[in-house]
């Protein structure tokens, strides 16, 4: 009897941690694009491969921002992407947004490449230049078709140049 109530105890208290963990991710992820940023918007008319919300956004590598919302927009079928910029970040109009990745195993993140624009976005624009992401599938797919018609050409010449050797 004594054992089991030892047990009870530890695991509620096991379950309390728990569930203070989960609060507390849960508190920061609301929060982790509201304090201290304004929100931009951008319109991808490609495609945004693993964007989610809670996705970071990037300059020039730096984490400044998150991604707060992905939507349809559909009227055009496109996807329009909120994402919230740390204060102090000014961007200029012509600035850049791409689904970029650093390597084949990460996941993606925005990356905003500053242009060379006297104006700057206020919060509430719209980032009007945007680039999707890289389908990799189709690429290696291509790649390697192409890979097998050359090696298929290459063994070709090696057959026909040993039977003319031959003869």
């Amino acid at each position: 009897m004594r054992d089991s109530l030892f047990e009870t105890i530890v695991g509620l208290a096991v379950v309390a941690v728990a569930g203070v963990f989960v609060w507390y991710s849960l508190q920061q992820t609301e929060s982790s694009g509201s304090k201290g940023s304004y929100e931009l918007t951008a319109q991808f008319t490609g495609p945004i491969n693993g964007v989610l919300q809670g996705t970071d956004v990037r300059l020039m590598g730096v984490k400044v921002g998150v991604v707060t919302s992905v939507e349809l927009d559909k009227a055009r079928l496109v996807p329009m992407i909120k994402l919230n910029v740390a204060n102090g970040v000014e961007l200029d109009s012509d600035t850049t947004a791409k689904i970029s990745s650093d390597s084949l195993l990460s996941g993606p993140h925005i990356a905003l490449l500053p242009g060379g624009g006297m104006d700057m976005l206020q919060p509430g624009d719209e980032i009007t230049y945007t680039s999707g992401s890289v389908e990799l599938g189709p690429l290696l797919t291509e790649f390697a078709t192409s890979l097998d018609g050359r090696l298929k050409n290459i063994a070709d010449a090696i057959t026909a140049s040993s039977a003319s050797s031959q003869q």
